[in-house]
């Protein structure tokens, strides 16, 4: 929309921006990309819900378009940027690792999770800082080395729920982040049964904190 300010103003339309992210990174990131239109916090999603701007289990905003009138009346919505084809999308979406993120954010989504987070959660299996440079791939980022974590603020800042972020470090407090220390349980033991005692306890554990922690912050308005 930045782009075209122009043409929607010539229609005499006003663009405003809407997620979940606070007035404070709103207008960090309005500063950052220059833009020219306000953009506004709807932290506990109930613009977003009225105009059937959430996911289906209404966890989290679904990226939509509404053309709203100045009475109030909606004359156009439609879920997903106006005309989104395949090449406007990242590449990575349709990849076989996007395809795994998508299937597994069927099984994350009660969670708070995104199918990119999904992602990022498999490499992040072999250490938790790997997350963070899978969520930069994930995300397109240029940046490298320590830049990326940089870079990734501001997306995360406009794209996650306070809920996603506080679920996603409950879940990486008790998960199991280094394969390596499974592996050296089982050469100790001589024996599966204990690393994958471990990994499904770690596992269900991490899930129940993070289930929680969304939950209760979605409940309190973040």
């Amino acid at each position: 929309m930045r782009d075209e300010i122009e043409q929607y103003r010539r229609c005499d339309v006003r663009p405003f921006g809407v997620n979940p992210a606070s007035a404070e990174r709103h207008a960090d990131y309005a500063a950052r990309l220059k833009l020219p239109f306000p953009l506004l916090s709807d932290a506990g999603l109930r613009i977003s819900r009225s105009y059937g701007a959430v996911r289906p289990d209404g966890s989290a905003i679904a990226r939509s378009v509404c053309l709203v009138d100045r009475d109030g009346t909606v004359h156009y919505s439609q879920s997903g940027a106006p005309g989104a084809d395949l090449s406007q999308s990242p590449a990575i979406q349709y990849s076989i690792a996007g395809w795994l993120g998508q299937a597994l954010q069927h099984v994350f989504a009660p969670i708070g999770f995104n199918w990119q987070i999904s992602i990022a959660l498999v490499p992040g299996l072999a250490a938790r800082e790997v997350a963070v440079g899978a969520l930069g791939t994930v995300y397109s980022m240029s940046a490298a080395g320590g830049e990326v974590a940089a870079a990734l603020s501001p997306v995360i800042a406009q794209g996650w729920s306070l809920a996603t972020a506080f679920s996603l470090l409950a879940w990486y407090v008790f998960a199991p982040q280094c394969i390596s220390t499974l592996v050296v349980v089982r050469r100790e033991t001589n024996s599966w049964r204990y690393p994958v005692l471990m990994a499904t306890y770690l596992f269900v554990l991490a899930y129940a904190a993070a289930f929680i922690t969304y939950r209760v912050t979605l409940w309190l308005g973040g």
